[in-house]
Order: C-alpha cells, then structure tokens, then sequence
C-alpha cells in the first residue's frame, strides 16, 4: 500500500512541477542600468565561486572596483548631459537629469517615535506603534485630545498691522479721514 501512495505522490508531485514550469515564468533579477557587461560578468564568477576558495576575496575586491568605476561613469556622464542641456537652453532636461541623480541616491528610511521618544527602525514596531496611536486616538474624546501650544499666536487677517505701542496686540487698520 505504501510503494502505491508513494507512486502516487511522485507522480502529483511531477505534474504540479511540470506545469509549473510550463506555466509560470521564473523570476529575473534586475540590475540597475549603469552596471556594464563585464561588471556583470564578474558578479556572475563572484557568484558561482565558493564562499571558501581562495579566489573569492580577489573576486570580491574586483567586483567591488568595478561596480565603484561603473557608477561613477554613469554619474560623469548624466552630469556631462545636463552641461550639454544648459548649454542649449534645455531647463526640462536638465530638471529630469537632477530628477534621476536625486531618486536614485536617496534611500528609504522609515523612522518613527514610540510613545516613550525612543526611535523605532523595523516594520513590525512601526505598525505597532501606529496601531496604539490611532487606538488612542479614537478612544480618547477629542477635548482631551486638544494641545495648548502657550507660545503660538494666531496669524492675523490680511490688513492688520502690529501695534508699535510695545504690547504686541494685532489692531486693525485705521480707516482713511
């Protein structure tokens, strides 16, 4: 009985695969545009290569070099781009020059305060951290929830002028005689 569920396993298990294979694409990795084909190349050795062998740190270090050249080159040349776009009076290209130097540089950082002050880096207590907030926030009456900022005036309406008396109070304008 158990050589024929055995079987049949095998079998269930083929099928699923093969049609997975059929059906479903694998996922490629993608790299980022400035990286050229030998610098991939050389990530592809890096990674075929044992953790362990004595080639892996000399591969590391030439991959790491390469990677370095290859973005400085792509920064040199979007920079060079943006000289040739001001030159011909080009201000959009220039602006989507900036645009793509500036987007790719800037990492995500989620950061947030907990209730104590201390700042919260991982997922998991930054979603915590908004649940209890917005528990709070919905539980307390909104009366309770009012802050007094002592040192915040109001904007006065357009018109008023400062008192020039020393007392600070908002007047509003004298009218014409």
């Amino acid at each position: 009985m158990s050589g024929q569920s055995n079987r049949r396993w095998i079998s269930l298990r083929d099928t699923i695969l093969d049609t997975a294979k059929e059906t479903l694409t694998t996922k490629r990795r993608t790299y980022s545009p400035w990286i050229s084909g030998d610098t991939l190349a050389a990530i592809e050795a890096k990674r075929k290569c044992k953790r362990r062998s004595e080639d892996y740190p000399a591969l590391k270090r030439t991959v790491k070099k390469m990677v370095k050249a290859d973005r400085r080159a792509y920064f040199e040349s979007i920079c060079e781009e943006m000289a040739r776009a001001e030159l011909t009076n080009r201000s959009d290209h220039v602006y989507k020059c900036v645009e793509r130097l500036t987007k790719q540089a800037c990492p995500k950082t989620r950061l947030v305060r907990s209730g104590t002050g201390e700042m919260l880096t991982d997922d998991v207590s930054i979603l915590g951290r908004w649940r209890d907030y917005c528990e709070d926030l919905y539980s307390t009456p909104a009366s309770e929830r009012a802050t007094v900022y002592p040192n915040v005036h109001p904007i006065p309406p357009k018109g008023w002028r400062r008192d020039s008396g020393g007392t600070g109070a908002n007047r509003p304008p004298q009218s014409a005689r």
